[in-house]
């Protein structure tokens, strides 16, 4: 704390509640009132194919409220298919992750102020469901180690999955979704295919994969705890390109020991012959 000069002071701590530790500051005048109170709102904006925008020029907010938001990673948001947007936010006043809908007019379909998603606590990837609705992938420590999580809200904002959320793999030792690359994609059938990073073996990371069924169920034709993308004895990352998945065609992932492609079939989660 030091003065600020003119009888007040300014403050400076770390706070940790959004989460992770952050540096806040704050001005008091001499007679003890804040004189700082910044905070940012979050807005949309809708570019057409000739680079003009179609919402409002300033931007469309994503919530109807004032308040202090930020976009809660690289990959909170993805087109719902009709021109609109799902996306997913944090929210620094009320303290939680929210998800919203914007329309191909910019119009808000859910909550004015967002959808509360209660167990989200990390980074998050975004997929439509295709029906309106949305899929959101995680990977936080709720239970001790990092495992991954999702999950689902229908057309109306509304949180379909089992409580607490829908576990894709809580195998031994950490797995976590990429920051820096996407690591969801729908599987063209209403449900959602996610991949991570994966410490099981206590050697090295490998890349795994697994898909959960629109009815929220995981996949029973993918083994427990999903499907090793590329089993070779080297360290790997997530692709640098989210999984393309068109109904149950194949998807292609690249490995980055060989450097070279392999197939997987979304259906059956079988690896095809690697192709150069």
């Amino acid at each position: 704390m030091v003065t600020d000069g003119s009888g007040g002071a300014i403050v400076l701590w770390n706070d940790d509640r959004t989460g992770p530790t952050r540096i806040y500051a704050q001005r008091i005048n001499g007679d003890g009132v804040l004189q700082w109170n910044r905070r940012f709102d979050l807005f949309s904006q809708r570019v057409d194919a000739t680079g003009a925008r179609s919402w409002d020029p300033l931007g469309v907010p994503v919530c109807a409220d004032s308040g202090d938001r930020v976009v809660a990673g690289a990959h909170c948001m993805a087109s719902d298919g009709a021109g609109g947007a799902v996306l997913v936010f944090v929210d620094d006043v009320r303290v939680g992750f929210y998800a919203q809908h914007l329309d191909v007019t910019g119009s808000r379909l859910w909550n004015d102020d967002g959808t509360l998603i209660p167990t989200i606590g990390g980074g998050t990837d975004v997929v439509t469901d295709g029906e309106g609705g949305m899929w959101v992938a995680t990977s936080d420590g709720r239970n001790g180690g990092y495992n991954v999580w999702v999950e689902h809200l229908n057309s109306s904002g509304y949180i379909v999955s089992v409580p607490g959320g829908i576990q894709v793999s809580n195998a031994t030792n950490e797995q976590a979704i990429g920051d820096r690359f996407n690591s969801a994609a729908s599987d063209g059938a209403g449900g959602v295919i996610v991949t991570w990073v994966d410490t099981r073996n206590g050697v090295d990371r490998d890349v795994f994969a697994q898909r959960v069924l629109g009815s929220g169920a995981l996949d029973s034709n993918w083994p427990v705890n999903g499907t090793p993308y590329a089993p070779l004895p080297a360290s790997r990352s997530i692709p640098p390109s989210s999984p393309t998945v068109t109904g149950r065609d194949h998807r292609l992932v690249r490995s980055e020991k060989r450097g070279h492609l392999v197939r997987y079939l979304c259906s059956a989660r079988q690896r095809l012959p690697a192709i150069s």
